[in-house]
C-alpha cells in the first residue's frame, strides 16, 4: 500500500554523512538507508518522541534562520547545507511537502555557491537521491571517498541495478569496523540482503544493528523494528509484523510513519474501523496522498463508499499537484495510486520514467504491472523474468 512513501521518506539520504533516513516509500520500498541518529538528537533522553523531535527540529531551523541573518552577504554555503539537512530531518517526521521543498531549495543555494565542498557535494548527492535522480548523485560523490561516501556510492549503486557488488561494499565496510559495529552499515546491509530475498541473512544483520546500537535515540531504534516488521510484512506474516510495529512505537511514540503500518495491518487483517482511527490523525498531519488512498480503502470497506471515492479524488489531484512540482520525486508514488485506480496510460508513462531513474527489481516490477494493465501481457512477463534473472525478490502475490 504504501511502499513507496517509505522510498522517499527513508530513503532520505541514503547515505551521504548528512541528516538522513527510507522507499520509500516508508515504504522502504525501501530504499537501503543508513540509521544514524536524528541530527541534534538528545543521546541523554532515552525515551525520546516524536512530537519532541520536531520541535526541536523547528527550534534548530529557527536559530538557522538567525545564523542566516547575520551573515547576511558573508554567510557561505555551509549554512545553507545545513538547512537543508534540518529540512530533510524534519520531512522524514511529519511527511509534510513543505518541508521537502524547502529542504531541495536549501540544498541547491548550498550547491550553487559551494560544489566544490565536500561537505556541501554530500548534501546536493542527498538532495538528487531524494529525488530519484541517482545517477546525478553518484556523480556528484565520485572523488570523495570516506567510508560514508563510499556506503552513499554503494547504496546508490544498488538503487541503479548493481546488487551484489554494493552489498559486497557494504559488507566489507561493516567488516571494516571490527569489533564495534557501525548498526548504520548493519542496517543497510539488512535491507539489500531483504531486497534480494535473504531473510535469514537480513534477520541476522538487523540482530546485529539493534546489538551494535549504544544510543538513546528513539528514532533508531524504532526504526530497526519497523524495518523488521517490513520483512514480515512481505512475507504476510502478518502478527509478527503488527509485534514489531508496536515495538517500533513503543521505541518511538508519535511517528506517523510507524501507525500508518500499524493500520495497514488492521486493514490487512479485517479490522477497517481500526485502521481508519489512525488514518483521521495521520491523513491530515502528513497531508500525504497515498494515505488518502489507504483511508478511503478503511472507508469503502466500512460502507462508506461516496466519502472513499470523495477521498480519492482529493488524493488524485494532490498527485497531480506533486507531480507538477517534481515529477522525478513524486512519480513513482502516483503510479502506485493509478495503478490500483485504473489510469493505465499515465500510470505506464510515470512506469517507464521512473524504471530508467532507479532500475532496480521494485521499479521494474512496477513496470511490469503497468504494462499488463496496458494491455501487454508479454512484455509485462519478459520484464518480471528480467527481475527475477536479476536476483531481486519478487514478493508472493
Amino acid at each position: 500500500m504504501m511502499s513507496g512513501l517509505v522510498v522517499v521518506l527513508l530513503g532520505l539520504g541514503c547515505g551521504a554523512p548528512v541528516p538522513d533516513v527510507p522507499a520509500g516509500p516508508v515504504e522502504a520500498t525501501v530504499a537501503p538507508v543508513s540509521v544514524q541518529p536524528l541530527p541534534g538528537a538528545n543521546r541523554r533522553t532515552p525515551k525520546a518522541s516524536w512530537a519532541a523531535d520536531v520541535d526541536r527540529y523547528r527550534g534548530l531551523l529557527a536559530l538557522n534562520d538567525r545564523k542566516v541573518a547575520a551573515l547576511g552577504e558573508k554567510r557561505g554555503a555551509a549554512v545553507f547545507s545545513e538547512r537543508a539537512g534540518l529540512h530533510f530531518a524534519l520531512y522524514r517526521l511529519t511527511g509534510r511537502d513543505a518541508d521537502f521543498t524547502s529542504g531541495l531549495e536549501a540544498a541547491a543555494k548550498a550547491w550553487e555557491t559551494g560544489k566544490e565542498q565536500p561537505g556541501v557535494r554530500r548534501a546536493w548527492a542527498d538532495a538528487l537521491q531524494k529525488q530519484h535522480r541517482f545517477a546525478e548523485a553518484l556523480e556528484v560523490l565520485e572523488g570523495l571517498d570516506a567510508p560514508g561516501d563510499r556506503a552513499a556510492r554503494a547504496a546508490i549503486r544498488f538503487e541503479l541495478g548493481t546488487y551484489e557488488p554494493a552489498m559486497a561494499e557494504i559488507a566489507a565496510l561493516l567488516e571494516a569496523t571490527g569489533r564495534l559495529p557501525d548498526a548504520g552499515l548493519a542496517a543497510r546491509l539488512a535491507t539489500m540482503q531483504w531486497k534480494l530475498g535473504r531473510f535469514e541473512d537480513a534477520e541476522a544483520s538487523m540482530a546485529l544493528a539493534q546489538k551494535a546500537y549504544k544510543g538513546a535515540d528513539g528514532w533508531v531504534r524504532g526504526w530497526h523494528h519497523l524495518l523488521l516488521g517490513l520483512m514480515d510484512l512481505d512475507r504476510q506474516r502478518y502478527d509478527d509484523a503488527l509485534a514489531h510495529y508496536r515495538a517500533a512505537d513503543a521505541a518511538y511514540p508519535g511517528w506517523w510513519l510507524i501507525e500508518e503500518h500499524i493500520a495497514e495491518i488492521h486493514l490487512l487483517q479485517g479490522r477497517p474501523a481500526e485502521a481508519l482511527a489512525i488514518y483521521d490523525r495521520v491523513v491530515p498531519q502528513t497531508g500525504s496522498p497515498e494515505l488518502m488512498g489507504s483511508r478511503a480503502e478503511a472507508l469503502e470497506a466500512l460502507g462508506r463508499k461516496d466519502d472513499a471515492e470523495g477521498l480519492r479524488a482529493e488524493a488524485r489531484a494532490t498527485f497531480e499537484r506533486q507531480l507538477a512540482a517534481n515529477p522525478t520525486a513524486f512519480g513513482g508514488h502516483a503510479l502506485e495510486f493509478l495503478l490500483e485506480h485504473g489510469e493505465p496510460a499515465k500510470a505506464l508513462e510515470l512506469a517507464r520514467a521512473n524504471a530508467d531513474l532507479r532500475p532496480n527489481g521494485e521499479s521494474l516490477l512496477l513496470l511490469a504491472d503497468a504494462l499488463e494493465k496496458s494491455g501487454s501481457a508479454g512484455p509485462a512477463a519478459d520484464v518480471r523474468a528480467q527481475v527475477v534473472a536479476s536476483g531481486w525478490w519478487v514478493p508472493p502475490t
